[in-house]
């Protein structure tokens, strides 16, 4: 047996779970960081994995498509670490 899927599904269970609980956080109370936290986890979860799969089926040719789809991983990459590093932010000034 392979511990690829597993370890899959769990990833994607609790990455649903967290994307929904902060989105409930900030509907019920507001707080940006709820939202910061599941959309950098919605842009590293599915957001990439789409973005890859696009930037390959496009590309002209297979290499070429790996290429594409590395920088996709960069800059999700990227995306996730101002996310994370703005909620920081917010934690700093609350005193958290």
């Amino acid at each position: 047996m392979t511990w690829i899927r597993p370890l899959t599904t769990i990833g994607t269970i609790l990455g649903a779970v967290v994307i929904v609980f902060g989105l409930v956080v900030f509907v019920s109370g507001g707080a940006l960081s709820g939202l910061l936290i599941a959309v950098a986890i919605a842009i590293v979860g599915p957001g990439e994995d789409l973005l890859q799969a696009w930037v390959r089926r496009r590309a002209p040719t297979t290499e070429i498509g790996e290429i594409h789809a590395t920088i996709v991983d960069r800059a999700t990459s990227i995306a996730f670490l101002v996310l994370l590093g703005w909620v920081v932010a917010i934690a700093s000034r609350q005193g958290l």
